[in-house]
């Protein structure tokens, strides 16, 4: 069994972009925050256990960590509450990224018209 995120285990990041990814988190360390990991704990969820990624300023991962601090909730993110901090990471060395496809979008039905 692997271990959690919480006990010290790896992080996975899946992204259609490991370059564009990796350079935005290493962003946010260069100015002195921590990439806030936030998981989705909402069992009825359709996305339970997705995980999300946020800056935090090293004052906000306190109070995330916590408990006292949810994912932001506004129009860009709007995570909101189902989304608790899980770990906020000083460093890329948990961090395993790897490429995913995402699928590709249903073409529409197109209405039969009749002739």
């Amino acid at each position: 069994m692997s271990e959690s995120i919480r006990d010290g285990g790896r992080i996975g990041v899946e992204t259609t972009d490991v370059s564009a990814t990796t350079k935005t988190f290493q962003r946010w360390l260069d100015r002195g925050d921590l990439v806030g990991v936030f998981e989705n704990h909402d069992l009825g969820h359709v996305d339970v256990g997705r995980l999300v990624f946020v800056p935090l300023t090293p004052s906000e991962s306190v109070d995330a960590l916590a408990g006292r601090m949810h994912a932001p909730d506004t129009a860009g993110i709007g995570m909101g509450w189902r989304y608790v901090c899980v770990a906020a990471e000083p460093s890329l060395g948990r961090f395993d990224f790897t490429v995913y496809e995402p699928e590709p979008e249903p073409e529409p039905k197109r209405k039969r018209t009749r002739s």
